[in-house]
């Protein structure tokens, strides 16, 4: 992982706002990991959020995407909640409602964990809107391993999802250790269940408005 200086970062925000952009998003592939030291002064991925909030007024909207669930710490969710135009929005993948799945593709979460973690979050957040990332048919996935992922769904009333079917990918650890066994059939089924739960959470959400 590499990260940009807290001052770069601002600076550029600064610029985009200044120039009449009115929602920059902070993009990461695990962006809440961000961590900045310098002369012995340490910057969090909070300390970055309220930064910029409190240094670039003129921006209307902060978002960031996409958060990992096992280091999102209560001190960003506080910045969130305070902070009036940070988007009251999170992207925060689960991949699987099954800790057996999860402990498989090396998550290192629970269930429960990332459940408490959109808790947490509503708490401080009551109108804050998410988003996921689910994956059927992960080597070894059973039918009660789905079951799991399909109550996932429906706690976690995600705004949106992104739900796909696994497929080996040259490089990963799971190609070399695990057999892709779940046959393609059975994939898309899944799929095509998550996809349709999702979609009516989707509209009892957008109906609330």
């Amino acid at each position: 992982e590499v990260h940009s200086s807290p001052e770069q970062i601002v600076d550029e925000v600064k610029r985009l706002a200044d120039s009449g952009i009115l929602e920059v998003t902070l993009l990461g592939q695990t962006v809440n990991h961000y961590e900045w030291n310098e002369g012995g002064k340490q910057t969090s991925f909070a300390d970055l959020l309220w930064r910029i909030h409190e240094e670039v007024p003129q921006l209307p909207r902060l978002r960031f995407i996409t958060s990992y669930p096992r280091d999102f710490t209560d001190d960003a969710l506080d910045v969130m909640a305070q902070a009036s135009r940070i988007c009251k929005y999170l992207h925060i993948p689960a991949q699987s409602g099954s800790n057996t799945m999860l402990k498989k593709m090396n998550r290192g979460y629970t269930v429960e964990e990332y459940l408490s973690l959109l808790e947490r979050a509503r708490k401080r957040m009551p109108n804050i809107r998410l988003a996921g990332d689910m994956i059927v048919g992960f080597p070894g996935e059973t039918d009660e391993d789905h079951a799991l992922s399909i109550e996932l769904l429906r706690q976690a009333r995600y705004k949106s999802c992104f739900i796909f079917k696994y497929s080996p990918r040259p490089g990963t650890v799971s190609i070399r250790r695990l057999e892709d066994d779940v046959p393609e059939a059975v994939k898309k089924e899944r799929n095509i269940e998550l996809l349709d739960i999702q979609s009516q959470i989707s509209l009892e959400l957008h109906k609330g408005y």
